[in-house]
């Protein structure tokens, strides 16, 4: 088995109430139904992974195999893989099926947790690179109002007046 981020577990029948139901009572749970024939799964569940890793324990997700857990994918009424569960104080929330794009994906988890806490000098090299000139600004001027001769920043800045 790969190495999996301490935020991702492999649930099944025989540990699916202790960790999914009785974590979804301390954080919520996201419930990620896959099958390894999925191609579909093969674009989300490393996206989940990602935000499962990003989030750093905010919420945990619980990978279920539908081919080796048939029993949860009839509880979940899974018509189709793959399908995404919130699970919140033991009782799922809200789902969605098919593949998402990410920001949908977030979007969907907002509801259900607060976002991490993004760092100002990354946000705004991204905001840079997606040609967000006042966003990524404002990012850097961020930077600068704690760090006033930070480099990055000031350099980030410098490509923003250019553009």
């Amino acid at each position: 088995m790969e190495n999996q981020a301490p935020y991702v577990i492999d649930a099944n029948e025989q540990n699916f109430q202790t960790e999914v139901v009785a974590k979804s009572m301390e954080v919520p749970v996201l419930v990620d139904l896959w099958a390894p024939w999925c191609g579909p799964c093969k674009t989300l569940t490393p996206i989940l992974e990602n935000l499962a890793e990003e989030y750093q324990g905010r919420f945990i997700l619980a990978k279920v195999n539908v081919d080796e857990s048939r029993q949860l994918a009839m509880a979940f009424g899974a018509q189709s893989v793959p399908m995404v569960v919130m699970i919140k104080d033991g009782r799922p929330m809200d789902a969605f099926q098919g593949a998402q794009p990410e920001s949908t994906i977030r979007e969907f988890i907002s509801r259900f947790v607060s976002a991490p806490e993004a760092d100002p000098l990354e946000a705004g090299l991204a905001a840079l690179a997606e040609k967000a000139y006042e966003q990524a600004a404002l990012y850097f001027q961020q930077v600068l109002s704690t760090v006033p001769d930070h480099t990055d920043a000031l350099l980030g800045l410098a490509r923003v007046a250019l553009a």
